[in-house]
This record gives structure tokens, C-alpha cells and sequence, in this order.
């Protein structure tokens, strides 16, 4: 399995911006049809659906922030 991730991990470093943006296209359209497809029961767990967002959205920024803070010294 550790071979298998590192494979995966190895391919996406050559993927680019429009490889990323298709791929950010397929995510956001599977979400969209879970969400058609399972909507009244995940209506019921709106509010942790939005917890699990903003907690996502604010661990992503933090790493963006640190990342972009580190580069900054290094040059």
C-alpha cells in the first residue's frame, strides 16, 4: 500500500494547472451528485457538513499561510 501511495504521489508531481483544474472539476461534480442523490439525508447533518467545511477551509489556508511565510525567508 506504502508503494502504491508513493506511486500515486509520484504521478500527481507531474500533473499540471489544467491536470489540477479537471481534477478540481471531477471533485466538485461528484460532490454535486452525492449531494442530488443524498440530499435529504445529509440535510439532516447540515451543520456538521458545515463544520467539516470550514474546519477543511481553515486547516488548507493555515498550511498556505505557513507555506507562503516560510519561502518568504528562505530567499
Amino acid at each position: 500500500m506504502a508503494n502504491f501511495i508513493k506511486n500515486m504521489t509520484n504521478a500527481a508531481r507531474q500533473f499540471t494547472t489544467v491536470d489540477f483544474a479537471v481534477f478540481k472539476i471531477y471533485l466538485a461534480a461528484v460532490g454535486i451528485l452525492l449531494g442530488l442523490y443524498f440530499s435529504d439525508f445529509f440535510l439532516r447533518y447540515i451543520t456538521i457538513v458545515w463544520v467539516v467545511a470550514v474546519v477543511a477551509l481553515i486547516f488548507i489556508l493555515f498550511k498556505l499561510i505557513r507555506y507562503n511565510c516560510s519561502c518568504k525567508k528562505k530567499d
